[in-house]
């Protein structure tokens, strides 16, 4: 298996694996009201199949990626080890590295933000309670330390190899590959700040909080979205006045829970009204 091929290979999974997951999601399609598949395929058909073919493509990428971390890693182990490189073993780490991420992204959800996993999982929440007793920010550090270290671990060995010998071109090629790979996984795990709101004016002192409830309001047909059709322009002008908030969670997709959920304050679960 050679560089080009592991390549190839970790985009032919990424294209099978999105394909799956595009055919799930079709089969799979549910609707809120009893009309609304209707009005979608009569409206949006075309618009709906460019954006499942975007978001498909998007996770062939991101598959792919993940996959040709785990096969750069076994080519590296390979080579140290001076045994034959097989495809079978190849396609193995790469679905393992697949996996395995995957994973710690879950993880990473499941501590920080379950309502991501709360709205794509029927709603059954308890089935993950004994792993969410034993998630912490300190375990999931360490889980992500040790997988990257498996990773990173066989290309460093293979770099230092190379060097030692003097071999600078094959040592150029290995640096270069691992910079493609990992500058993306630095770039996500580095940490952004939100850009600051600014202050709401008038007198700090009394109430000034209003609330507007819009059900099945597309966000980018609002201009204060930074968008540049103006169909929205007295919500613009309110929301001038005030402060806009655009980094925001659901715990759940339908309207009365999620309305309870905000104004209460607690989780479905526990006003239990799904």
């Amino acid at each position: 298996m050679t560089v080009l091929s592991a390549a190839f290979t970790a985009l032919g999974i990424g294209l099978v694996l999105s394909a799956l997951l595009l055919a799930r999601s079709v089969f799979a399609f549910s609707h809120t009201g009893p009309t609304i598949r209707e009005e979608v395929l009569r409206h949006y058909a075309k618009y709906s199949a460019f954006a499942l073919i975007r978001l498909a493509g998007w996770s062939a990428l991101i598959m792919a990626w993940l996959a040709s971390m785990g096969i750069f890693s076994y080519l590296s182990w390979c080579a140290l080890r001076g045994r034959e490189v097989l495809w079978v073993e190849g396609a193995f780490f790469a679905l393992a590295s697949i996996v395995l991420f995957t994973g710690l992204q879950f993880l990473e959800h499941l501590l920080r933000i379950p309502s991501s996993i709360m709205m794509s999982s029927n709603y059954k929440m308890s089935r993950f309670y004994p792993l969410w007793r034993r998630l912490s920010v300190t375990r999931i550090r360490w889980l992500r330390i040790v997988l990257i270290g498996v990773v990173a671990i066989p290309v460093l060995l293979r770099a230092a190899h190379l060097a030692a010998g003097a071999q600078w071109a094959e040592l150029a090629g290995v640096c270069a590959l691992a910079v493609l790979l990992g500058a993306p996984a630095l770039w996500a795990a580095w940490p952004h700040r939100a850009s600051p709101v600014e202050a709401t004016r008038g007198d700090p002192h009394t109430p000034n909080v209003l609330m507007i409830g819009c059900d099945t309001l597309r966000v980018d047909r609002v201009a204060a979205s930074r968008r540049t059709r103006n169909l929205t322009p007295f919500l613009d002008a309110f929301t001038r006045r005030g402060t806009i908030f655009t980094n925001c969670y659901t715990p759940l997709a339908r309207t009365a829970p999620s309305l309870v959920s905000l104004l209460t304050g607690t989780w479905p679960q526990l006003h239990r009204i799904r």
